[in-house]
């Protein structure tokens, strides 16, 4: 179905992950013509399905096990959680945004985000301690910004002169996030 129904730069979405079949079938695939297709796998982990079966059967297949060559590929795993809607400190709201925020860049930029090299900011006074740090500033890449924050043009000279890549996070990432909240 995969040859018939994708592209060789589809992204597959399998909703009923279970036991990996479908990101295997990618991988070979992409590895018989070629190709470059992606596929998450989405699963509520009903009876660990997927922490104890999916994850490590296609960790097996890239990596090869007994008579089975790697399949060049990467892996990453999410878990996802909703925000809680009541009893919610700022402080806590703050942190599990940026969670959520973080983990929506990744998945959609292709990236890692190890806060050395790629760093999100999701207020004003992060930013402009950010933007003092000659040490930081000097290991950056990329930030990640709330629309929300608006640069000063001192800070658009010193993430330019550090060739820091200045990214906007897009407004739907937050929507779902603080309607829940509110």
């Amino acid at each position: 179905m995969l040859k018939i129904a994708s592209k060789k730069d589809s992204v597959i979405l399998d909703f009923f992950a279970g036991s990996g079949t479908t990101a295997q079938a990618v991988l070979e695939l992409n590895k018989e013509d070629n190709g470059k297709r992606q596929f998450i796998l989405c699963t509520n982990n009903e009876n660990n399905i997927c922490e104890e079966i999916t994850y490590k059967r296609i960790k097996n297949v890239i990596t090869g096990y007994g008579k089975y060559n790697p399949l060049k590929s990467n892996l990453k795993y999410y878990r996802c959680a909703y925000i809680p809607r009541i009893n919610t400190e700022t402080e806590d709201l703050h942190n599990n945004l940026l969670i959520n925020i973080k983990n929506l860049i990744q998945l959609e930029n292709g990236i890692e985000i190890d806060d050395n090299k790629i760093r999100v900011y999701l207020n004003e006074d992060e930013l402009d301690r950010f933007s003092t740090n000659e040490k930081e500033l000097e290991i950056c890449e990329k930030i990640y910004i709330s629309s929300d924050i608006l640069l000063t043009s001192e800070q658009e000279n010193i993430f330019g002169n550090n060739n820091i890549e200045v990214y906007i996070i897009p407004e739907y990432y937050f929507e779902d996030e603080i309607m829940e909240v509110m």
